[in-house]
């Protein structure tokens, strides 16, 4: 049996998460982690999926290949977090040889993890466990967002999201994945869900969680490394005019919940004044087949953060079209760099800061005309803007706030 130490005490600390390298999930990752290094904690981080990290006791632990296979096979059974059995198995021999004493899981959904096979690791050793909930997985089936479904209160089943990541083509697996959770949750009092205001509302109503331990709390962010940039050299080195009003979206075009082709990029069709242009980075289509207008700037995806920055500081006005986010980073990154915020009023984004018409702007009708009438009200913003949005992100975003918050309850 384990014996657990009290916070303040040096402790063996595991990460697991998906990934690393990315500016949400990974970004929470990356923090925690130099957060537990700075309180003299020996730091382990295990994920699945992205580009290969070489520092010290930073492991991933899946392969491309086993992922495509994990992928494959839950389209075809229905069965996400049920196959990479051999990262699974690096991961608790990692665990086991470190002397782990506690676990902060993120996101551990994404083909990488067989999850009943940790959590029955878990239980067993009865590890100290903090579960960061990114979305509302932690209390569904297979899905990651409830949306209008109610199911998650009494238990899933006849799932009419299967055809939605994790996708499967043709078997509802809900069920069996709900109850798999259920079991790996029942007796396991050392484990706390953690999350933003909107998931914890699900998961107080929902049959796997409203016994638990529930935290709620903000994410944080680097402010000290998100805020206001010069960004001129952005302009010729992608091609963006000059003497606009910038509007920025950082997301994938081609995932559908983010909404930038439904609703994004439809507000720059749909707004032929040339003073405005659109900037979406994370643009991951050919941009020929898209039939972009000309007031729509396509950018790859960015590693570089301090890059992105810059893109945030150029930008008046941020918008994010999605229709399923809890508390998403960007906006809060966005927040930090200085420039406002637009959201369609709906799921956790309506807490992400008040409707004061100065840094933040949400629009109630969830259309495309509802996100162009709200962008063409918009001006350039000025110093007064970007000091405001950067006082709210400070104020409420530290990563210092969120870091404190989760060790607390180890």
């Amino acid at each position: 049996m384990i014996i657990f130490m009290s916070y303040g005490e040096f402790m063996n600390i595991a990460i697991i998460n998906c990934d690393f390298d990315d500016a949400s999930a990974g970004a929470l990752a990356r923090q925690l982690y130099k957060y537990g290094k700075k309180q003299k904690h020996n730091m382990y981080v295990y994920y699945g999926r992205g580009k290969r990290v070489t520092k010290k006791n930073i492991k991933r632990i899946d392969s491309a290949m086993e992922v495509l296979v994990h992928k494959g096979l839950t389209l075809l059974t229905g069965l996400q977090g049920y196959y990479s059995n051999w990262a699974t198995t690096k991961l608790l021999y990692g665990l086991k040889i470190n002397r782990i004493d506690a676990v902060i899981l993120i996101q551990i959904h994404g083909y990488f993890l067989n999850e009943k096979r940790l959590f029955g690791f878990l239980k067993k050793m009865n590890l100290r466990t903090i579960y960061v909930t990114s979305d509302e997985y932690a209390c569904m089936g297979k899905c990651c967002y409830s949306k209008e479904c109610g199911k998650y209160q009494s238990g899933c089943g006849n799932c009419n999201q299967i055809q939605e990541y994790p996708k499967s083509i043709l078997l509802d697996q809900s069920k069996r994945i709900w109850k798999m959770k259920q079991k790996a949750y029942q007796g396991y009092d050392n484990i706390v869900f953690a999350g933003p205001k909107t998931n914890l509302e699900k998961f107080r109503k929902s049959a796997l969680l409203k016994d638990k331990k529930l935290i709620e709390l903000d994410w944080g962010i680097d402010t000290n490394k998100y805020k206001y940039q010069k960004f001129d050299d952005l302009f010729e080195k992608y091609d963006i005019p000059r003497g606009k009003k910038y509007i920025l979206t950082v997301a994938p075009y081609s995932l559908d919940r983010k909404g930038v082709k439904k609703y994004f990029l439809e507000s720059a069709k749909k707004i032929d004044d040339k003073s405005y242009q659109f900037i979406n980075v994370g643009f991951d289509a050919d941009p020929d087949v898209e039939n972009l207008p000309s007031n729509f700037t396509p950018i790859p995806f960015l590693n570089d953060q301090n890059e992105l920055s810059k893109f945030y500081s150029l930008s008046d006005l941020y918008v994010l079209a999605s229709t399923q986010d809890t508390q998403p980073l960007s906006c809060l990154i966005s927040f930090a760099c200085g420039t406002p915020v637009c959201c369609f009023y709906l799921s956790g984004l309506r807490y992400i800061a008040p409707d004061d018409g100065k840094i933040m702007y949400y629009v109630k009708e969830i259309t495309v005309d509802g996100l162009v009438n709200v962008i063409k009200d918009i001006n350039k913003k000025n110093s007064y803007v970007i000091s405001k949005c950067r006082e709210y992100a400070v104020k409420r975003y530290s990563n210092e706030m969120f870091n404190k918050k989760i060790f607390e309850q180890i």
